[in-house]
């Protein structure tokens, strides 16, 4: 993966790292309602909303694992800095890079 790619995955998920709890609710609510009627549950049943919990909960564990495979990945990708010392003058020089 490159890091403009990453670059921009950063920079979406970082937007939702700012949201406010209630926004982020707001925002997989729709999402949750749906795959909990997809279940069968009856709107405004006690099993519907702790379906509702859950599955906003589910999708919430599963954004904050993904930004910390991110920011993991990120912290493997950045390469360790080199060093290089040059001895020797004109014709007769070495360098040598760790």
């Amino acid at each position: 993966m490159n890091f403009g790619r990453i670059s921009m995955i950063l920079a979406a998920l970082s937007l939702t790292a700012c949201e406010a709890p209630e926004e982020r609710f707001a925002r997989l609510m729709p999402a949750a309602k749906s795959r909990c009627a997809s279940f069968g549950f009856e709107e405004g049943s006690g099993q519907y909303a702790i379906c509702l919990q859950s599955e906003v909960q589910r999708m919430e564990d599963k954004e904050d694992a993904t930004m910390e495979a991110i920011a993991e990945a990120m912290e493997d990708a950045t390469p360790d800095p080199t060093t290089c010392y040059t001895t020797g003058n004109g014709y007769n020089s070495t360098t040598t890079c760790y």
